[in-house]
């Protein structure tokens, strides 16, 4: 997010929807939570330093985004040997975060992954995270520019794709969000694996089969799991680390060197994809 972006009266190229603020939401980057202001409904101007709701109660004024990072591997009390792999989450706000000493270069986006490679015992190959992107549309589909288009998908595919340097056409998997059938054939095509209309036949004829041009939900998907939505995301990416790892037993496709995986909220109000590869 541009820190110079004071109000926002349009989002993803068209007028601002009702439910994001219309007509116009002011932007506050960088602080967090009901510190940040939201829907710009007056304007009134004061000789005195203002207090809001939260000053009132004692709140600071600024809310920054503290810096805050957890390491998730090696496991606490664990016990390592002269090399270990370390890896973690890290948050910082807008002010970003960049790669370890010695890593490839700067994670691209402000909330990111604090190491971007792991690494399974055992000698397994390292699988890299390339991309974390997300994109955006109006909440309530009748605000939509077009019902049958997942617009927020396509925007966080391509933000991916520009981000890792690839394109549509070289990903082996689609780990996507399956919640239902349509989102399936929506979701082909917002990706760019299909023209608009043509997702289901794309999978009627076979192309997101295991033996498939691209596999997806190799392991029954959302609906083999009951629909677990917050732990959606967790399986999707401990699945596509079992492909690209050649640990995913029965359901292995062959050779899997890069993935996809889109995971969608609010019905593709908000839809977050990564592209994860492994390292030769």
């Amino acid at each position: 997010m541009d820190d110079t972006t004071l109000i926002a009266i349009g989002m993803n190229g068209r007028e601002l929807p009702r439910a994001h603020g219309f007509p116009a939401r002011l932007l506050s980057v960088g602080t967090y939570g009901m510190k940040n202001p939201k829907w710009l409904t007056s304007i009134e101007v004061v000789d005195r330093p203002y207090q809001g709701y939260w000053e009132q109660r004692g709140w600071n004024k600024q809310a920054i985004v503290k810096t805050g990072s957890r390491v998730d591997v090696p496991h606490s009390g664990s016990v390592v040997g002269r090399e270990a792999t370390l890896a973690g989450v890290a948050f910082a706000g807008d002010r970003g975060i960049s790669g370890p000493p010695g890593s490839r270069r700067p994670l691209p986006f402000p909330l990111g992954l604090a190491c971007g490679t792991c690494m399974a015992a055992g000698g397994l190959p390292l699988v890299q995270v390339c991309a974390s992107a997300i994109g955006t549309d109006s909440l309530a589909i009748a605000g939509r520019k077009n019902t049958l288009t997942l617009e927020g998908a396509a925007i966080s595919s391509q933000r991916a794709y520009q981000q890792a340097g690839v394109g549509p056409q070289d990903m082996d998997i689609f780990e996507l969000h399956d919640a239902y059938t349509i989102i399936t054939a929506l979701s082909l095509e917002a990706a760019g694996f299909a023209k608009p209309g043509e997702g289901v036949h794309f999978g009627k004829d076979g192309a997101i089969a295991l033996d498939g041009t691209l596999p997806i939900s190799t392991m029954g998907g959302l609906k083999a799991r009951g629909h677990p939505v917050g732990a959606t995301g967790v399986y999707q990416l401990v699945e596509t680390y079992l492909q690209l790892t050649g640990t995913a037993g029965a359901n292995q496709i062959k050779d899997p060197t890069i993935a996809l995986i889109q995971n969608i909220g609010g019905t593709g109000a908000t839809v977050v994809s990564h592209i994860l590869a492994r390292e030769a």
